[in-house]
């Protein structure tokens, strides 16, 4: 027998302050001219689109899936019917289930409520059914779907399942009132087609019965060279095409009751439209009998990127559903201007399609295409913060290898922040060809003046002095590799330098971080004019960025976790803080206390929040989230601004509360194998630092103490010789304390 327990940790020790940040769009920032009424939203790049009245007010809202990062975002529509505003509403984020791939809104069991289709990390299908009947969404899982196999006899039911890079289509294909699936199949290079059983076979509306009707779904075979089909050839075994990466919209266009297909593909820039002939043609089964390389063909046609994807959403929300185009490759494809809006100026069934526009939503935000990394400095000494964003601009432009800098001036006061976007390659960094860059400044050459340091995908740092004059900026670079390292291993691409001087002799330090998540400490064992670094710890303070998987056995840390580390003074109380960006999306604030050095820094709890939370689990800003911090409004505290991979920003004001609190309780997982235990009793950890380890007996007698080694995450204790009962196990480290029990039979 086996027992797995929760034991709840607390940190020792009273800590200055609690800090709360939550989401804001109150700081304007003007873009060519227009102030952006959503600038803090995040960005765009890999989007799906869907229609739902989430707060149930009578206005349909839209619900943005971005595949880049698997991010939920709510637009909620405060305008009239026909005329709609959209307002980015990360608040209502939580009470969407998370998706994985695809995410798409249908009624599948006709109450009026769309429910959510879309794929675990598992690849298996999941459903949650819409069962709110309030303002606030709530969705119920519908637990692992089913398909069963065309195999008679007998009939075999195997899990719903997905390949990673496919979207496929949920619709009423044969007009039953149930809804059906067709998908893309690997394997076969083509499209299969599942037919729920629900209606025929009179199962209730909130069941399924799908079943496996049709490998060759709309008979045609894909072109094993082009971007192209082969109509009325459908052969088995199908041929290999490509291993995946297909969207697949099904919509009837034509108004006789069949679905036309929309298809995109991985290596290709256009969509592909196939004309469905069953009605025409009085054929049993879907046929495609007519195809276009040109979709919309009354349009633009789209797109000018690698894998578009189609979806069918109401934009103007004029009830007829329009046409939205946007990639589906993350990371390798167009980042900006590239969602794609056109309004259907026909009927639902009956489309017109007219091209609007090639950055819906996203013409009012900051979006600089991908993976932006913030930083504040006063540029002009007018004595309020200035932004620098690191970013790689548009992928179809860069091939993530000419990363940039933009320059938002801050136009507005030490009180009242205001940022407009003066330079989008400030310094003509793109120039330097250089990939993934996180930046740090400070003053190495004693000279008063910053000087700035540049970390990359390889996992360099290049020194560049400041050799400004007047007005005129101007870094030079000095070193291409200031850390003198070799061919630098997997785990430390990806540098993130950052500037403090840790032991107070002086000179600047370096904390750095990288792909395996830990902060390294280098110190500077130079002298003020010439800086000269040596590594002093490979995992300082046991800070790290790397995200902690439940469904990993053990449970443990992910290895990647691309860390980014900026030091802050987030209450003025001149006690410093690390914040730590992180490949999951979450920021994480570590307590930098340098007077005891223990072998772990404390790390808040609940720090980050969408607007009116005040607890739970941090904001997820998506994928690889970075931070700067900067007092920005004038009373003492520091306001907070993130970045992401989808090229957007967000902003969290500084809320936090009154000093003398105490970070909230942290939760560690622990298993004892076996408990009850009889001879020998293995006790498993997730690494908290150093500590101790004491067991007792019933009556509270000592009868074993060991210590706990920095980063141990296992011991065994040998229980032969103890008499059958109860022990309790407790655990006091310099950061985390806990107890559970142990049962000892025979």
């Amino acid at each position: 027998m086996r027992l797995s327990i929760l034991l709840p940790f607390f940190f020792i020790g009273t800590l200055q302050a609690q800090f709360r940040f939550q989401l804001s769009n109150q700081v304007p920032v003007t873009v060519n001219g227009k102030v952006l009424k959503g600038a803090w939203s995040g960005g765009l790049n890999n989007p799906q689109f869907s229609d739902i009245d989430f707060n149930s007010d009578g206005l349909e809202d839209l619900l943005v899936f971005d595949r880049d990062g698997q991010k939920v975002l709510p637009f909620m529509n405060t305008g009239v019917a026909g005329s709609p505003v959209y307002t980015y509403r990360p608040d209502y984020e939580k009470h969407f289930p998370s998706g994985n791939t695809f995410y798409q809104l249908v009624d599948y069991n006709n109450d009026g409520k769309p429910d959510i289709f879309t794929r675990d990390e598992t690849r298996n299908l999941r459903i949650y059914k819409n069962t709110g009947t309030g303002t606030i969404p709530t969705f119920e899982d519908q637990g692992l779907i089913l398909r069963e196999t065309v195999a008679i006899p007998p009939l075999n039911w195997q899990l719903f399942k997905f390949d990673a890079t496919d979207i496929p289509s949920f619709t009423d294909l044969d007009h039953d009132g149930d809804i059906d699936v067709v998908f893309y199949v690997s394997v076969y290079g083509g499209y299969s087609m599942c037919r729920n059983l629900q209606v025929e076979q009179s199962l209730p509306s909130d069941s399924f019965r799908f079943r496996y009707v049709d490998f060759c779904f709309g008979y045609f075979r894909e072109s094993p060279y082009f971007n192209e089909v082969f109509l009325g050839n459908c052969v088995e075994p199908f041929k290999w095409r490509h291993a995946g990466g297909s969207s697949c919209l099904l919509w009837d266009m034509d108004e006789d009751d069949d679905h036309e297909m929309v298809i995109g593909n991985v290596g290709f820039q256009n969509l592909l439209w196939l004309k469905n002939g069953k009605t025409d043609s009085r054929n049993a089964w879907d046929t495609m009998d007519g195809q276009s390389s040109i979709f919309p063909i009354e349009s633009r046609q789209a797109a000018n990127y690698e894998f578009p994807a189609a979806f069918k959403a109401d934009i103007d929300k004029d009830g007829i559903s329009d046409l939205v185009v946007a990639p589906s490759a993350p990371g390798t494809s167009s980042e900006k201007n590239q969602v794609w809006y056109y309004r259907n100026k026909g009927k639902e069934n009956l489309t017109n399609f007219e091209f609007k526009q090639d950055n819906i939503l996203q013409e009012d935000m900051i979006d600089l295409g991908g993976n932006t990394a913030p930083f504040f400095w006063d540029i002009d000494n007018d004595g309020d913060q200035d932004l620098l964003v690191v970013n790689n601009g548009n992928f179809s432009q860069t091939s993530n290898w000419r990363d940039r800098i933009a320059l938002f001036r801050n136009t507005g006061s030490k009180t009242q922040p205001a940022f407009t976007l003066e330079d989008e390659d400030f310094l003509r960094f793109s120039t330097q060809g250089l990939s993934y860059m996180r930046i740090a400044m400070g003053d190495l050459n004693g000279d008063g003046r910053p000087d700035l340091l540049v970390g990359n995908m390889p996992g360099y740092v290049r020194y560049y002095y400041n050799n400004s004059t007047g007005g005129n900026l101007a870094f030079v670079l000095a070193d291409t590799n200031l850390l003198d390292l070799p061919f630098v291993p997997r785990d430390r691409y990806y540098a993130a330098p950052e500037l403090y001087d840790v032991n107070k002799d002086g000179l600047l330090d370096m904390l750095l971080g990288g792909f395996d998540g830990k902060i390294q400490l280098w110190m500077n064992t130079g002298n003020k004019t010439t800086p000269e670094f040596t590594l002093y710890d490979e995992f300082f303070g046991e800070m790290r960025g790397n995200e902690f998987r439940w469904d990993f056995n053990p449970p443990q840390y992910a290895f990647d976790g691309y860390s980014s580390p900026r030091v802050c003074d987030l209450n003025g109380d001149g006690r410093k803080e690390v914040v730590v960006g992180t490949v999951y999306g979450g920021l994480r604030v570590y307590d930098l206390n340098l007077r005891q050095m223990p072998d772990s820094f404390a790390l808040y709890q609940s720090v980050f929040h969408a607007p009116g939370d005040v607890d739970g689990s941090e904001y997820d800003m998506g994928y690889l989230a970075t931070a700067a911090a900067a007092d920005l409004d004038g009373d003492g505290k520091q306001e907070i601004i993130g970045g992401n991979s989808r090229g957007g920003l967000y902003f969290f004001a500084n809320n936090s509360v009154a000093m003398g609190m105490k970070p909230q309780a942290y939760v560690l997982p622990v298993n004892l194998y076996p408990n009850p235990a009889n001879d020998a009793v293995q006790i498993r950890v997730a690494p908290f630092g150093a500590g101790m380890l004491t067991v007792r007996d019933a009556l509270g007698r000592q009868v074993w103490q060991e210590t706990i080694k920095r980063g141990q995450e296992s011991m065994n204790l040998q229980t032969a010789h103890w008499q059958p009962g109860v022990y309790f196990l407790n655990i006091d480290g310099n950061l985390a304390s806990g107890n559970t029990r142990l049962l000892i039979q025979r």
